[in-house]
Parts: structure tokens; sequence; C-alpha cells
């Protein structure tokens, strides 16, 4: 068993730390921050692999949205008892709250994460922003650096945040074996909602993790009864050892809570090791419950008995209700499913749209971080998709073209990308 390293630690627990190591034998989970968190209606997230220094965090903010807060987060591993709480951000030191750890994972490596509150150096605004990370010491592995955002572009949602240091690999004794499920509880609504889960993730693939084949993850989101599985997204989509992942998750009308795991696990049966990691912050987006409408009063009665309605014809079943992930394309055995296109194909290119980011399709599916990102990840998977003959997908592959380029048109990635992501989490009917 492992002992708890609460999220905020004493001034006396951090002066022991200097000369105690606290072992991995506690319960280590994600937890609530120890720091207020601005209101707000939104996250923005995005990372950078730090074993290469400067890592450069890209960050895009919606045009006309209010920036309320900026979170950094950092996590490395360390044989000595402390890590590297300092940082520099664009040339601006910073030093960082220890939130979880130091967790010894295995022989004499131990994990630590830390977070600083970065909002009052005004270097993210709404718009493109690049920021440049560097100074991170850890003394084995500087493993990645993540940005949340907070921010209030005038919608109605409500946002709750976990982070800390949750350790994971499947051939590890309890408790280090999986994460430890994170339950967000909210109020009831009378129709479906979509949640969004914005989370940081380290030393899941690279030269630091052992390099090599890609190595198997999932992550288990539960609401209203209903599991959702989300194989293989993490895969150092930030450069070694960081990961960003948004994932969109339905919430049934009535239901009161959302759970989410991370576990180290091999869903599509590759063979391959499963990972190796640390969760390092999950952030629920959630639409607010709306207002209960005015009842409208019933019509009053007629006076005569109105002609009997003329029966609709009966139509032909739409096409859809099937689709393969982002997860299930970009992986290296299901290339021979691949039709009319390659996993180099060029993403502008074949989509004819002129993205923030440079990326092959493959790097498209690979990529984490929210907005656009997301976007490029559906959008590729639902072309896929389209172009599969062994999957009934809800969309033809010019129609995937024009929604993609309608949403850099409009600039309503998520609205689009959730379009994507309904159909392309529906079923995958392919081996």
């Amino acid at each position: 068993m492992r002992k708890r390293l609460a999220a905020i630690l004493s001034v006396a627990m951090i002066a022991a730390l200097a000369t105690t190591l606290i072992s991995g034998d506690g319960t280590e989970q994600l937890g609530s921050p120890g720091i207020g968190i601005a209101t707000g209606t939104d996250v923005v997230t995005a990372g950078t692999g730090m074993l290469t220094q400067p890592g450069t965090i890209d960050i895009t903010i919606p045009g006309g949205a209010s920036v309320e807060q900026v979170l950094l987060y950092w996590e490395g591993q360390h044989q000595g008892a402390a890590g590297d709480d300092a940082i520099s951000v664009d040339g601006n030191g910073v030093t960082g709250t220890l939130i979880g750890g130091p967790t010894t994972f295995f022989r004499d490596v131990n994990s630590s994460t830390y977070r600083a509150d970065i909002t009052g150096l005004g270097l993210v605004s709404p718009g493109a922003n690049s920021i440049s990370i560097t100074d991170m010491a850890f003394d084995l592995h500087n493993n990645g650096a993540g940005i949340l955002a907070v921010i209030d572009d005038g919608t109605s949602q409500s946002i709750e945040l976990r982070d800390g240091n949750d350790l994971a690999f499947i051939n590890f004794d309890p408790t280090l074996d999986t994460t430890v499920a994170q339950t967000y509880n909210f109020a009831a609504a009378g129709t479906d909602r979509t949640a969004t889960l914005d989370m940081f993730f380290s030393s899941v693939a690279g030269n630091a993790s052992g390099g090599g084949s890609e190595r198997p993850s999932s992550i288990e989101v539960t609401s209203g009864g209903v599991t959702t599985i989300f194989s293989d997204l993490l895969d150092s989509v930030d450069g070694q050892e960081w990961d960003t992942v948004e994932i969109s998750a339905n919430v049934p009308a009535g239901a009161t809570s959302l759970t989410v795991q991370a576990l180290s696990r091999d869903d599509n049966a590759t063979g391959n090791r499963p990972a190796s990691f640390a969760w390092n912050a999950a952030a629920l987006t959630l639409p607010d419950v709306p207002p209960t409408p005015t009842p409208t009063p019933p019509p009053p009665t007629p006076t005569s008995t109105p002609p009997p309605p003329t029966p609709t014809p009966t139509a032909t079943p739409p096409a859809g209700g099937e689709g393969c992930t982002p997860g299930y394309w970009k992986q290296m055995q299901h290339f021979d499913s691949w039709v009319d296109y390659e996993p180099g194909d060029d993403y502008e290119t074949t989509f004819e749209v002129d993205a923030s980011f440079t990326k092959t399709l493959l790097g498209a599916l690979k990529q984490g971080g929210g907005k656009e990102k997301a976007l490029g990840r559906h959008a590729t998977a639902a072309l896929l998709n389209a172009a599969a003959g062994g999957v009934d997908y809800e969309f033809s592959e010019s129609e995937v073209i024009q929604l993609v380029q309608d949403a850099y048109a409009s600039g309503n990635f998520n609205h689009y990308k959730d379009m994507l992501a309904d159909e392309n989490e529906s079923g995958c009917g392919l081996n």
C-alpha cells in the first residue's frame, strides 16, 4: 500500500522532504486543487515534452474569450528526495508547488508533479500563443509541461479540476498497477449533454520510457451506467514524454455523475507492453442544466372532428451507425484498413484548409490538445471511416471534407469536432 501525499503540503511537510523520502506506499491519486480556481466556462490545454529543451507550448484561445486563469504543470523523475520546483517560462523564473509525490515508481525512480499559477505573467491571451519552457532540471528525466487556461467565452458551462500525481503500470503490485478513478458529481438535466475532459499525462512513450513500439493505454468514462472506452490516445503526442488529451463523452439525461479512470491496458490485444505513466490533471467541462421552460397551455378543444392525418410514407433507414475512433486508425496494425489515403498524406492538402499545425494524417491522429487539434484527430478518423468499405458511416468523404472546411471558416472547432466524434465513437466494424 502506498501513502498518499496530499495536493497541498504544509511548510513543515515540505521541509521534511529534504531528509525523508515519502515512499510509494499510499493511496496516491488526483484531488481537488489547494488553490482557488477562477470561474469560467471552458478550459484550453496544451503541452510539450521536455526531454530536450527548450520546449514550446502552443496554445490558442478563441477570439472574444477572456482569460481568467493560467496554470502551468510539470512532472519529472528523480532519484533524490526532491524533484525540481523551479522552471523558466518565456524567460520568467517560476517556482511551483509540489502537488503529488515524490512517489517511488520502481527501484529508485521517483516521480513528482508541480503546479504554478502564471496568470500574472500575461503570456496567454486570445489568439495564438507560443510559450517557451526551459530550465527544468530533474536529475533523471524531465518528462514535460502543460498549460491549462480557464477562459470565459460567454457560454453556460461549469468546470471542475482535479490534479496531483497518480502512477500506473499493469505489471506492478497494487496500488501502482492502476490509477484511482475520479468521479465528478453534478445536477441532473432533462436532456443528454456532452462533457469534455482535458487531461495531462506524462512518461508514456519515448526514449525515457524505453522507446520502441507504441505502448497501449486505456481511458474509461462512465456516466448514467454506460461506459465508453478510449484506447491508445497516449503516445507522447506533445513530444517526449508528455500527452495532452481532450475527449468528449455523453452524459445521459438524468445522470448525476461522471467517472473517469486511466488504465495501463492493451484493449486491442496488440501484444505490446502496456504503457506506464503519471496522470497529472483532469478537468471536466459540462454544460449547465438548462432552466425549466414555462409550460405551454393546451390548445382549445376543437368544436368539430378534424380529418384523419395523412399517413407518412415509410422512409428508408438512413445510413450510418458505425465509426472507428482516432485510436483505431493511428495503430500500425490497422494501416491496411486505410483506403484512398496514406498515413504520410498532408493534413492541410487533404482537407484544403490552413491549419495552425503542420501534420500528416497520422500526425493529426496522434496529436493531443483541444479545439482545432481535437478536430484534426476526429476529422482524419471521419475521412478514413467514410472511405473504408467495411464501415457504414454517416457521412461521405466529400461531406467530411466540407464539414472540416466549415469548421475552419466559422472558427467553431468544437461544434464540428463533436459532430464527427459522435459518429467516430458509434462502434467500429473493422478488425
